[in-house]
């Protein structure tokens, strides 16, 4: 009887050993495996995060939010998205708003109470008029010419927050009012007398937080619009039939979640994020048919609180905010003719060259207008808030300030 029980107490040992060799393997992995996995990601680049950038344009493996598609159609008082397959589907985050007149029923342009700008964060050209985004005004100002003094220039909107930049398709404009979360889309009507006002016609509601970035995109005329501060990207599309835009899909970023990044830039096949602040000081490559993180350049953390990046020519020129832990005071422009150089700081500085220390100001976004370069540059007070320039061969030539 004793021989049987040994017996049996053995052979119970030797299952319970083999479980947790089995067990061990499942949750470390085998010597093999390991080798297997060292092998294969020598092809690889690591990440800071423990995930791998792919060297050979294969997208980075995050776990990401499937695209959000809308579809419906147009209400009397709600408007929807288009309708596909049959189906309709309620589209909540657009609302169109009702017209108003004054008492003689013609609508009129608001005139501008302020005799300067404050904080402008976007300048550019549309159908015969002139644009600066008044950000810290909290309005959107236009003019036909660049030399009426600020006072002059009639206001597109007065019931802005904190708006930064304006995009246009040829008909309708699309703005980001930042600090109420929403994209308002605009037309510019004409009233009898040939006077002329922009109307809110669509709301975009709940877009995220703080939208601070839409471009148009010619070749797939789409607008995109970026929510700064919780990594979602929405593309809009006007109706082929009509002015009315619709909302098509959005997309999240994972990495960019929760991460203050205030821009993007679509160069050639391949959309690009600037480095911002509460991130990884990274500058991330994406596609542009659905934002999958292809490659990750890290930058130095002195220029990791990134506004814009533009390529001119043969050299990235990018602006800086801050440092990566909000250091205002090392606000800077800078180039380089490679992103991979910036992690280790080698750009040049163009601070001085463009902006100078007589009235300092933070360097915001670069956008072409009338044949030149132009940033718009933070500033309250004296000093230029427009600086402009030309380059030639890769040489900075002309520059001229604005207002």
């Amino acid at each position: 009887m004793r021989r049987i029980i040994v017996c049996i107490l053995m052979a119970l040992c030797l299952v319970l050993s083999a479980c947790a060799g089995s067990e061990f393997n499942m949750v470390f992995g085998s010597s093999q495996d390991s080798a297997d996995a060292s092998a294969e990601g020598e092809a690889s680049t690591s990440l800071g995060d423990g995930s791998n950038a792919s060297l050979d344009g294969e997208p980075i493996e995050y776990e990401t939010s499937e695209k959000t598609e809308y579809v419906g159609e147009t209400g009397s008082d709600v408007m929807y998205a288009i309708e596909a397959d049959g189906e309709i589907i309620s589209n909540p985050w657009v609302t169109v708003e009702e017209d108003e007149t004054d008492d003689e029923g013609i609508r009129r342009s608001v005139g501008n109470e302020w005799y300067d700008l404050s904080v402008p964060t976007w300048y550019t050209y549309h159908d015969g008029l002139y644009f600066i985004v008044d950000c810290y005004h909290n309005q959107i100002i236009y003019n036909d010419n660049m030399t009426d003094p600020i006072h002059e220039w009639k206001v597109m909107d007065k019931e802005l927050k904190k708006p930064h930049t304006i995009a246009f398709d040829g008909e309708v404009y699309m703005v980001d009012d930042t600090d109420h979360n929403k994209i308002i889309a605009y037309k510019k009507n004409v009233n009898e007398d040939g006077t002329f006002y922009f109307e809110r016609v669509q709301e975009f509601v709940d877009m995220g937080e703080e939208p601070h970035y839409i471009i148009y995109r010619e070749d797939t005329a789409r607008f995109y619009a970026w929510s700064s501060k919780s990594g979602q990207m929405w593309v809009f599309r006007r109706s082929k039939d009509s002015s009315m835009i619709f909302l098509d899909e959005s997309y999240n970023i994972p990495p960019l979640k929760d991460v203050y990044v205030r821009s993007f830039t679509f160069i050639d096949d391949k959309a690009y994020f600037v480095s911002g602040t509460n991130g990884s000081c990274t500058i991330f490559e994406t596609t542009t048919d659905n934002f999958d993180v292809l490659r990750e350049y890290p930058v130095a953390p002195e220029i990791g609180g990134m506004v814009q990046l533009t390529k001119i020519q043969d050299y990235y020129y990018i602006t800086v905010s801050t440092s990566l832990y909000g250091e205002t005071e090392l606000k800077n422009i800078i180039r380089t003719d490679s992103l991979e150089h910036l992690q280790m700081g080698q750009f040049e500085s163009l601070y001085d060259l463009f902006i100078g220390t007589e009235y300092p100001g933070t360097p915001y976004n670069i956008t072409y207008v009338d044949d030149k370069w132009c940033i718009s540059v933070h500033r309250d007070g004296m000093g230029p808030h427009i600086v402009y320039f030309d380059v030639v061969d890769n040489e900075i030539q002309d520059i001229g300030t604005y207002y």
